[in-house]
């Protein structure tokens, strides 16, 4: 009975021990300790200006962390620009499901006390007219950048634009093809405040043919033309295009492809792609300048039925805006 309860012991022990010593071998072949730092260059940023978010991945431990890389998610009015790490390459990806922007940076091994340093550029898309603030607070947009002092939440008040702003929200994270012991400060997390453009968006008005008009043709006749007139002028800059998209086609909905539908018949996409000259007029076009802030386009046999037309206008500073008018054409 001792016997046996001392080999009892004994086995014990070396299993206790071997688990221990096993334990320790992971803890020794994973001591790295991986950390985040992030920062960007602004506290605030306008509608059309670039700045740049720096990460850095540091390695706090003695061990390599193996196959590093440094991620950031970017949801909001904005997009990620190409961008550049102190070792390693980034890479750009669309989350089409969440409207998320991915910049993936893979650093690889990360030395013990090692940092290696990104820099991620945004630039924000342009929104907002700040003509519609009061012209006595426009000034203060000038420095905003330089605003971080002042509360957001006062600047906004002051500024009169709570429906003029929009948010940029980051998250990123460093990780490693190898678990992480202690996986702490791997994670951040912060929101960006952007404000109105300086370039003020073009203007535009379709003239005629009116909303709703409709164009009466003879039974049997087909309406040979309609010339649009269009007003348009950038109260910051000049007028760099007028674009019409007249949509004289149909889409038919077919496997594996759909087909536009052009004077009833039916063409494949790489078929209107590989004639787009001829295919042009079904499309539209750009106006023509014919005096002080009006174009003029003519929609050549416009089909039957409603017409619905868009046009674009994109000024000096890539600025656009868009107006549109359906109108009918039908037999007397």
């Amino acid at each position: 009975m001792i016997r046996l309860h001392s080999k009892f012991w004994v086995l014990n022990f070396l299993f206790i021990y071997s688990l221990l010593f096993s334990s320790n071998v992971c803890s020794a072949q994973n001591n790295f300790d991986l950390e985040v730092e992030s920062k960007a260059s602004v506290k605030t940023a306008r509608g059309g200006e670039k700045f740049t978010v720096t990460i850095k991945a540091i390695n706090k431990g003695t061990q390599n962390s193996p196959d590093t890389y440094i991620s950031l998610w970017m949801q909001g009015y904005g997009n990620l620009l190409p961008s550049t790490s102190s070792r390693g390459a980034c890479e750009l990806y669309q989350d089409r499901v969440n409207s998320e922007k991915h910049a993936v940076c893979r650093i690889g091994d990360l030395k013990g006390g090692e940092t290696v340093t990104a820099e991620i550029q945004i630039q924000v898309n342009e929104f907002g007219d700040i003509s519609q603030l009061d012209p006595k607070l426009t000034a203060k947009l000038e420095t905003l950048s330089e605003s971080a002092k002042i509360a957001i939440s006062d600047l906004q008040k002051k500024l009169g634009i709570d429906d003029q702003t929009e948010e940029l929200y980051f998250r990123g994270s460093l990780g490693s093809s190898r678990f992480e012991s202690v996986p702490q400060n791997n994670d951040f997390r912060f929101t960006m405040k952007t404000f109105p453009s300086k370039n003020q968006p073009p203007c535009v008005k379709i003239i005629s043919p009116k909303e709703e008009e409709f164009v009466i043709t003879l039974p049997g006749e087909k309406v040979n033309k309609v010339i649009f007139t269009i007003q348009a002028f950038d109260p910051d800059g000049t007028i760099e295009k007028v674009q019409v998209n007249t949509q004289q086609f149909q889409i038919s909905i077919e496997y594996p492809e759909n087909k536009y539908v052009i004077d009833g018949k039916k063409y494949s996409i790489k078929e209107v792609e590989d004639n787009k000259q001829a295919f042009q007029k079904y499309f539209g076009g750009e106006a023509v300048k014919t005096g002080k802030d009006t174009y003029t386009f003519t929609l050549e046999n416009p089909r039957y039925g409603l017409n619905q037309i868009f046009v674009e206008v994109i000024d000096n500073g890539g600025r656009g805006s868009v107006a549109s008018v359906n109108f009918m054409v039908k037999n007397q």
